[in-house]
């Protein structure tokens, strides 16, 4: 298991250097995350066998969906009373076996109709016909895929969360041919608008508390008079506005601080607190960054404050004093995906030309 307080580090995209992985609290309600032939999972003109090739974990514990000769769908699902009128993503990891064409679908239990459904063909790694809210196919080694839906659940009834096979793009009911299939592992339905890391399950739901970074006790590395903190982030999905990540150097209160802010909408905004009165506001309100890799620098000093953005100088307040402070917060709240790549602080307030050398993507 994972000790308490070890922090989780994340080496997608095949880094060599891992970034620091924060995320919000979730809950992963299907009951049986792994072992698709539980009596919770149904199958339609499928059988699943156990155990049948290795998985992305790196253990043999992926399973394999076999379509037989019937006509109509060749599928899997779960039956669960998810929250009512809620936004839901629903992902499991897939490689193909015989069937390079998947899908993932809300119903409602009720009357079968389509909350979301999204076709991937799991061999070139695109998103076909598509439905849902939103979806997202992201590339593993070995050949699998991670995949995606999030749609709203029903209003008044419960969920089908279903994984299943296809012929073709928007073609889930055919005569299967009794040897093709895919390799599935690790489904997951969660509340909220984007996946997060997987939360296995053995039998009941599971849930993953939010993950906090905070370093106290380093006031004598932290500038007092001057410095400068630097971030690089990887923000692989954004969320509605309201939710926001970023930095801040304080004294563990909101009356003292030097704080960077990274808005969904496309803002950022730099600010400085002494005694609880506002000194600096870099507010830079529809600077518009999207997903991606991206670094900022805060750099302060008595009326000089600057703000670098991948390379550039975007706003500076030259009439700021500056705080006294003791600790060094990375915090992000519920709404978003944010791989810390990189965290550094200085005690000098970096030149403009080391400041921009730092940030250049």
């Amino acid at each position: 298991g994972i000790l308490e307080n070890t922090p989780r580090l994340d080496y997608s995209g095949g880094a060599s250097c891992p970034s620091l992985l924060l995320e919000p609290s979730r809950t992963n309600i299907i009951p049986f995350s792994e072992y698709y032939n539980a009596g919770s999972w149904l199958k339609l003109n499928s059988s699943i066998t156990d155990n049948a090739t290795t998985s992305p974990e790196g253990f043999v514990n992926a399973s394999l969906q076999t379509e037989n000769s019937s006509a109509g769908f060749h599928a899997i699902y779960d039956n669960i009373t998810a929250a009512f009128n809620t936004p839901f993503t629903f992902s499991a990891f897939v490689k193909p076996n015989g069937r390079d064409i998947v899908y993932l679908r809300m119903e409602n239990a009720s009357t079968g109709g389509g909350l979301a459904i999204t076709y991937f063909n799991i061999n070139t790694g695109q998103i076909l016909s598509d439905s849902s809210t939103s979806s997202s196919i992201d590339e593993l080694p070995n050949g699998w895929y991670r995949l995606s839906i999030t749609g709203t659940t029903s209003a008044s009834t419960s969920t089908l969360f279903v994984m299943g096979l296809a012929s073709a793009d928007d073609t889930r009911s055919y005569t299967g041919n009794g040897i093709s299939g895919a390799y599935f592992y690790g489904a997951s339905a969660e509340s909220g608008s984007y996946p997060t890391s997987y939360i296995p399950t053995y039998g009941v739901s599971q849930t993953r508390a939010k993950d906090v970074c905070v370093k106290t006790g380093i006031s004598d590395l932290i500038g007092q008079t001057e410095g400068t903190a630097f971030i690089e982030l990887n923000v692989t999905s954004l969320a509605s506005a309201g939710a926001y990540a970023g930095f801040r150097i304080f004294d563990g209160t909101n009356a003292n601080k030097l704080e960077f802010i990274y808005y969904p909408d496309g803002r950022l905004q730099a600010v400085s607190f002494v005694g609880g009165a506002l000194v600096a506001n870099i507010n830079l309100t529809s600077y518009g960054l999207t997903t991606g890799v991206h670094k900022f620098a805060l750099a302060y000093k008595l009326n000089d404050y600057v703000l670098y953005v991948d390379g550039v100088n975007v706003g500076v307040d030259t009439s700021a004093s500056v705080p006294a402070t003791s600790q060094f917060d990375l915090f992000r709240t519920n709404g978003g995906l944010l791989n810390y790549k990189q965290a550094t602080l200085f005690k000098t307030r970096l030149t403009n030309a080391e400041l921009a050398a730092l940030t250049t993507i």
